[in-house]
């Protein structure tokens, strides 16, 4: 039976820790070109970037994506959208890659990831906001569970 998922999010969020960023950032970059390769064509292939607040956002979108691997994804899911201005920068920042790869003005889609009370509570202005670029909200149950101070137990 071959693997045939409908979207694969290589992670550089919450997965890999501060001292890797980097490393995650050229390993999924290098590892595009066979993913495509090996995935159906109907397999998006959506990388996740970390949050706007972390710092680490605009190198994570800048380096995972180059010239060679420009066609190999589909979009980004940005974790921890809280607001229309977020939804506004993550265009902008995706519009500004976009013209550095020569691709058209949006190429790349978004997954937005609605973590928190303060996103549930703005969900409709940002997806406003992001109407041209957003294929798809995901709730974030962890992040959103933590703004009521409750512990997930597995």
């Amino acid at each position: 039976m071959q693997f045939k998922p409908s979207i694969v999010v290589p992670d550089i969020e919450d997965s890999v820790p501060p001292a890797e960023k980097q490393n995650a950032r050229k390993l999924i970059n290098s590892k595009l070109i066979e993913l495509r390769k090996t995935l159906p064509q109907t397999t998006y292939i959506f990388p996740r970037p970390n949050d706007l607040e972390t710092g680490w956002y605009h190198d994570d979108i800048n380096e995972v994506v180059c010239e060679k691997t420009k066609n190999k994804i589909n979009g980004f899911c940005v974790p921890k959208v809280n607001s229309k201005e977020d939804m506004k920068e993550i265009d902008a920042s995706i519009s500004w890659l976009e013209t550095k790869l020569r691709l058209n003005n949006g190429t790349y889609k978004v997954i937005a990831q609605i973590e928190t009370t303060e996103a549930f509570a703005k969900i409709d202005e940002i997806f406003e906001a992001g109407k041209s670029r957003l294929v798809a909200g995901a709730f974030g149950a962890d992040d959103f569970l933590t703004d009521f101070g409750i512990e997930r137990k597995y």
